[in-house]
């Protein structure tokens, strides 16, 4: 699961429009038994990694996500990690709006 936040920095008119975006109401304790997220995510790629790491063969990173939340293969999933994506500059904003509404 993705998430994008917004405090207000992006100006009136960014605002508005995250503000009628439809997002998920996840219920933390229910829903996840651990929680990413991934502060200053750019374009989303080190979340894609977690959930599609099969696409990333080599990246560093996805041998310490096996050891925290078990391995992974394109048959089964991750459904017990919510993660969410915080990034605060404008330019990756559209490709994070895609992905979360996926």
């Amino acid at each position: 699961m993705f998430g994008i936040w917004s405090l207000g920095l992006f100006g009136p008119a960014l605002d508005r429009a995250l503000n009628e975006m439809q997002s998920p109401t996840i219920d933390v304790n229910q829903d996840c038994k651990y929680v990413y997220l991934d502060l200053g995510s750019n374009k989303g790629v080190q979340i894609r990694k977690l959930y599609e790491p099969w696409l990333y063969p080599g990246a560093a990173i996805i041998p310490f996500f096996d050891t925290l939340f078990g391995k992974i293969t394109q048959y089964s999933r991750r459904g017990d990690v919510c993660s969410f994506g915080f990034e605060q500059r404008t330019i990756f904003l559209s490709s994070q709006c895609n992905k979360g509404n996926k």
